[in-house]
């Protein structure tokens, strides 16, 4: 005798949680990340996330949002689980801003005239009364980037570029020598 079953495979239930973290205002976003707070993923399967974040810049809470892709191998399994998302939060916060410093160099220090300043590979940081240091995101430097160093003004030996964030300034010395 031959009997018919029906069956029904529910999604294999998980909960996908982003993680709440903190940042200083002006300054770049810290590395978001979530992960796997219920439930459990099949033998053999992975999840790759991609956390992205509400936009805004000023001193306020932001959503931090989670999403998943879930596989076994290389095959998409993701719609064999009921995913439950649980936003996070970044906190953008206000500190007392107590002193700037370079904390990786220009890759470029040495100038012959007529080249421009290139400030690719400096790195600023902030430091906050509370101790905190943050990556600078926009600082302002004098002279600012692409500025040509011309023999009109003078512009052999060391010249000092001045880098400004809020009421701080930090400065940094470039070598130019003569045209030959």
């Amino acid at each position: 005798k031959e009997a018919k079953v029906n069956v029904t495979v529910a999604a294999r239930p998980i909960t996908v949680t982003a993680a709440s973290t903190t940042k200083k205002v002006e300054t770049a976003d810290p590395t978001f990340s979530a992960s796997v707070t219920a439930g459990t993923l099949a033998d053999g399967q992975t999840i790759e996330y991609t956390v992205t974040r509400e936009a805004g810049e000023e001193v306020g809470k932001y959503a931090i949002i989670p999403a998943a892709v879930i596989k076994s191998g290389e095959t998409d399994v993701t719609a064999n689980y009921a995913i439950t998302y649980k936003n996070g939060e970044l906190e953008i916060i206000d500190a007392v801003l107590k002193d700037i410093k370079i904390d990786t160099p220009a890759s470029v220090l040495s100038y012959i005239e007529d080249q421009t300043l290139d400030l690719t590979g400096l790195v600023v940081k902030a430091k906050y009364d509370n101790s905190d240091e943050w990556v600078v995101i926009n600082p302002t430097v004098t002279p600012a980037a692409g500025y040509k160093f011309t023999a009109d003004d003078a512009a052999a030996g060391t010249k000092t570029v001045e880098v400004t964030f809020g009421d701080k300034k930090v400065t940094f010395d470039v070598t130019v020598a003569a045209k030959v």
